[in-house]
């Protein structure tokens, strides 16, 4: 009877074993044949895709000539299309040799793929005919290589094989990509020979750039980093830079602009490009056909060990065995692992705790011993509002999972908090028989959100010093400004009084008199007003010239610069505007200047001079100022620190140090320009630079 009982459980284990080694034996032969088969596919592939390359230039050339009335492209077009032949020939001859070991979804899209091809011809007569628009053109030859890319996604989906996946994933997105270059090719080729560009066409170029960049994001998190690196070196490359160049004038939809631009060249640059995404196609490609040699190598090798390891049953129950009490090992491991890091507990239906890990018992402070048996409100915090547990118990009760952020009380006092994740623990029936709570540690996270938000607070306390400072200096210069015209009214109210007790003041002179007090009085209102509107807050960008923000910017502050015998050097071009926020620019203007005078004063050269300029950067869409003084420049030890909050470069010590610091925040921050410093053979030079 124990013999009996012995044999049979052993020849149910070693009937498994044969079953299991069959299986296996059926798995590594199907995977190494899976393999053989992919290397066959990725070479049709790779054939197509060296067509898709061809129909490619093909298909810019025929919407050259067809845009330009037969004027563009016509000997290009015809030998583009003998390259075409030749690779369709070598496709169909790869195609006939490995098609039939292929699965069926992949053959059915070759036979789409050659279908496709029969079109080509059909379209070249339309061409040549001209029956047919250069978009539509565009779309048909686009519909084609389409059809022509198609067996590589579809190879990609039946064959998921580890790291090849990824690779034939990127390899794809980067086919699709280079796909929509050669569409660009097309379209910009069509734009830039057309007399009448229209909305569509501009937003069709756009759209195409936009997938060009969502597939390249697709190919860059899928491809290796050793191909990355060759990718993102062409990426940077003057070459990539002109099709750019190219790019944004097509995108201004300017006619005229467009008008102007060498097809030829246009198209030889971005065919340049393509040929060079044609190199790193070709070298992914062997990439991926290097590591699909070597995996069938490997799957060849195993299959042969496999068999090798089939001869022994005994060695393969021991092994059986070994990988079980393996794996009995790691789930234990797993479990002491959530134990040890997860915030784990379980309750009864009534939210007493029946189970706590022990990641949970160093957090709270309490011991298993002491958690377990107690209601869970025992680490229930203060500062928690009741309806937060309600909405929980309502939620959890009707056996839905509740998520949310937990403030919890530990024992000593303290507190921590959780994102915690409570659900239901199901019986029979759908029975709730208790509930398990996972909760993640986020007490850090919420402290560093209040450093966040305290931060922020004393940025704003920053912003209103360095207002503060600055409206005071600004009374500075209007009671500058508002000597004179007061002098002037005491001296000439006191001639109305003088003449008026001589009896000499006739009407005439009253009058006068009179004028110059309004003239006088006129100019310190519009002292007022230049002030209010100074401070005004602008609540949208508007377009306003340069010379409008100096001129306003210098009424305030000029006569402070004349008072103290500093020359204003003014080189503003007329033509120059912005789209900005004016008041703000105006205040870090005003700002710049002030610190220019001050450091005038201090260093006393001879002369003293401040010269603001502008003009207008070649390769750029902004407009520049600068504001240069002959104070001999800032310290080349301090020149890097200048914008940093509460930096002082005032000898009097007198600054607050926000001024820079906030005029580099208004002109990067808020009006999404730059705002630098460097010094030349006088003095310092502060360079403000503002999109258009």
């Amino acid at each position: 009877m124990k013999r009996r009982e012995f044999i049979v459980p052993t020849f149910i284990i070693i009937f498994i074993v044969l079953l299991l080694t069959i299986n296996l034996f059926y798995i590594k032969y199907n995977n190494y044949k899976s393999l053989s088969n992919l290397e066959n596919a990725i070479n049709i592939s790779i054939k197509l895709s060296n067509l898709v390359h061809e129909v490619q230039k093909e298909r810019g050339m025929s919407s050259g000539y067809l845009t330009s009335d037969k004027k563009e492209f016509t000997k290009d077009l015809q030998k583009q299309r003998a390259l075409t032949d030749i690779n369709i020939k070598e496709y169909q001859k790869i195609f006939y040799k490995y098609s039939e070991t292929l699965p069926d979804i992949v053959k059915q899209s070759l036979e789409l793929a050659n279908q496709s091809i029969k079109q080509l011809y059909n379209i070249r007569t339309k061409i040549d005919t001209q029956h047919i628009t250069a978009m539509e053109s565009i779309k048909t030859y686009t519909q084609i290589n389409k059809n022509l890319l198609a067996p590589m996604v579809y190879i990609s989906k039946k064959y998921k094989i580890s790291t090849l996946s990824t690779y034939m994933i990127a390899y794809t997105n980067f086919l699709y990509a280079k796909e929509n270059a050669g569409i660009e090719r097309a379209i910009g080729t069509h734009i830039i020979l057309c007399h009448h560009i229209t909305q569509k066409d501009i937003n069709a170029f756009n759209t195409l750039i936009i997938k060009q960049d969502t597939y390249y994001q697709m190919f860059i998190q899928y491809a290796s980093s050793n191909f990355l690196q060759k990718y993102k070196g062409l990426e940077n490359s003057k070459l990539f830079k002109d099709v750019q160049y190219y790019r944004d004038i097509i995108l201004s939809a300017n006619q005229q602009k467009i008008n102007h631009i060498d097809v030829k060249d246009w198209f030889n640059k971005i065919t340049a490009k393509i040929n060079k995404l044609e190199e790193l196609e070709n070298y992914l490609s062997q990439e991926i056909l290097d590591i699909t040699k070597i995996k069938i190598s490997y799957a060849w090798i195993n299959l042969l060990q496999f068999i090798v390891y089939t001869i022994t049953g005994l060695i393969v129950i021991l092994l059986i065995l070994y990988f079980i009490i393996h794996l009995i090992r790691k789930k234990i491991k797993l479990e002491e692992m959530v134990d040890k890091h997860i915030i784990l507990s379980t309750t009864n239906p009534k939210g007493v705790i029946t189970d706590a890990s022990t990641a949970f018992c160093e957090i709270s402070g309490y011991s298993k011993e002491e958690l377990i048996g107690k209601p869970h409100n025992i680490i229930r915090h203060p500062d928690m509002p009741k309806s937060a547990f309600k909405d929980m118990w309502d939620t959890i009760k009707q056996g839905k999972v509740w998520n949310g952020i937990v403030k919890n009380l530990k024992k000593d006092g303290g507190y921590y908090i959780v994102d915690a994740h409570i659900e239901p623990i199901f019986g029979r029936k759908d029975k709730i028989t208790g509930y398990i709570a996972i909760r993640h540690n986020i007490t850090d996270r919420e402290h560093l959100k209040e450093q966040i938000e305290e931060n922020a607070k004393q940025h704003q306390h920053m912003i209103h010093q360095s207002r503060l400072a600055q409206m005071g200096e600004m009374i500075s210069m209007i009671a500058h400004q508002w000597r004179q015209p007061l002098t002037a009214i005491s001296a000439t109210s006191s001639t109305i009084i003088l003449k008026a007790n001589m009896d000499k003041l006739d009407k005439a002179s009253a009058v006068k008199l009179s004028n110059k007090i309004t003239k006088y009085v006129e100019h310190l209102s519009v002292t007022i007003d230049d002030f209010r509107n100074f401070f005004k807050q602008n609540k949208s960008k508007q377009k306003i010239s340069l010379k409008e923000i100096v001129d306003s910017t210098l009424d305030i502050i000029l006569v402070s610069l004349e008072n103290k015998n500093i020359t204003l050097i003014k080189n503003i071009h007329e033509d120059l505007e912005c789209t900005t926020y004016a008041n703000e620019v105006k205040q870090v203007l005003l700002n710049l200047i002030k610190n220019a005078e001050d450091i005038l004063l201090e260093v006393n050269p001879t002369n003293p001079t401040i010269t603001i300029e502008s003009y207008q950067p070649m390769d750029k869409h902004t407009v520049v100022l600068t504001i240069r003084d002959n104070a001999g420049g800032v310290p080349e030890d301090i020149i890097d620190k200048i914008f940093d909050p509460y930096f002082s470069t005032k000898l009097s010590k007198d600054g607050t140090g926000l001024g820079l610091y906030m005029s580099k925040t208004i002109i990067e921050q808020h009006c999404q320009g730059t705002l630098s410093v460097h010094n030349d053979n006088q003095g310092a030079v502060f360079t403000i630079e503002l999109p258009r």
